[in-house]
């Protein structure tokens, strides 16, 4: 994960879904995203945790992350959350791999069809 960061993944029981969990090596930004897809990569989750800790840090400061409160948010945190959460509402869009097994899995589509479409075709000339 990058030298003093740490990433926690926990899976959730009584729902569907996984709680990932991210902090930095003095724990001063510590982000949690609970995910309800348990499809979705957990790389890409642990992702757009370090992207979320480096814009908090970059936005707010040092200072201003020490003196945070718990459960608390300033306007520009809500809008970055925001943000980032409609950048990664798609996995495909971050991950690769993911964009990829989509392709595959269309293609296996299209060619099923095709098998299905020739099978039908030789049914028919035997007729």
């Amino acid at each position: 994960l990058g030298l003093g960061m740490r990433g926690e993944t926990v899976n959730c029981t009584g729902t569907d879904g996984r709680l990932h969990a991210f902090a930095d090596s003095q724990a001063l930004c510590v982000m949690v995203a609970g995910i309800r897809d348990v499809q979705y990569p957990d790389r890409v989750v642990l992702q757009l945790l370090r992207d979320l800790a480096d814009k908090a840090r970059n936005s707010q400061g040092d200072e201003m992350l020490n003196e945070a409160r718990a459960g608390s948010l300033t306007t520009p945190m809500r809008k970055l959350m925001r943000d980032l959460m409609r950048q990664y509402s798609d996995p495909g869009k971050q991950d690769k791999t993911v964009e990829v097994r989509k392709k595959v899995e269309e293609l296996q589509g299209v060619m099923q069809d095709n098998v299905k479409k020739i099978l039908e075709t030789h049914v028919t000339l035997e007729s």
